[in-house]
């Protein structure tokens, strides 16, 4: 197995804690923007994952340093994987926002990222949840294929 799908693993472990322990004691969008950071990591470790594999096979020549330009090579090698993609970049636009918080140590807690002027994006706990569900399907993806 793949050095980076296993940081990807070790990523969405360390985003499952922060979900299912951390974030429901302490309520804080402190703890949400971590956990989407935790998820953008393992969506990027597992894109190189891909890449490697394939630089290893000598069908690549270099990795792009940036993490938008390795998921846009990713998509042309592996086919299914763009609803999968969108919900990375809308993950990294989150993380590069400034955001607000609503009803922090609440049951309602919800991080309001600030993308653009016309773009908000309300990232309350089922929302983390769907983010974390599609990053597993991810891996799980990205890992079958290596």
């Amino acid at each position: 197995m793949s050095d980076y799908l296993e940081k990807a693993r070790n990523e969405l472990k360390r985003s499952d804690h922060l979900v299912f322990v951390s974030l429901k004691y302490t309520r804080t969008c402190d703890i949400m923007h971590n956990t989407i950071q935790r998820i953008s990591n393992a969506y990027d470790f597992a894109i190189t994952a891909v890449l490697e594999k394939f630089k290893a096979k000598n069908k690549l020549d270099f990795i792009p340093p940036s993490r938008k330009g390795r998921a846009e090579l990713v998509s042309k090698f592996k086919k299914n994987i763009k609803g999968y993609l969108e919900n990375y970049f809308l993950l990294l636009e989150i993380c590069e926002a400034d955001f607000d918080r609503v009803s922090e140590y609440r049951k309602g807690v919800t991080l309001i990222s600030n993308i653009s002027e016309d773009k908000v994006v309300n990232v309350d706990v089922p929302a983390l949840m769907n983010y974390f569900e599609n990053a597993k399907e991810f891996v799980d993806v990205i890992g079958d294929g290596l």
